[in-house]
């Protein structure tokens, strides 16, 4: 939790996946945690922007450590 971490791929449906893209969230795009609820769900931090998401959600989105930014990138 806390760290920055890089979406691999969201495996949801075509009308999800699209809410997912409107909402900030895409392969290659940068979120971390700031929250865990006792049910699964998170609290993540993308950009200046912070969203919940239920667990199903959580659970449908693939992600790993992102490297140390040294190029000024944003998500």
């Amino acid at each position: 939790m806390g760290q920055d971490m890089r979406v691999t791929g969201v495996r949801m449906d075509e009308r999800h996946v699209l809410r997912m893209l409107e909402l900030g969230i895409r392969a290659g795009g940068l979120v971390r945690v700031t929250q865990r609820s006792n049910f699964g769900g998170r609290v993540i931090a993308i950009g200046t922007g912070r969203i919940a998401i239920d667990a199903a959600t959580a659970q449908s989105i693939t992600v790993r450590p992102a490297e140390p930014n040294t190029h000024g990138e944003q998500s």
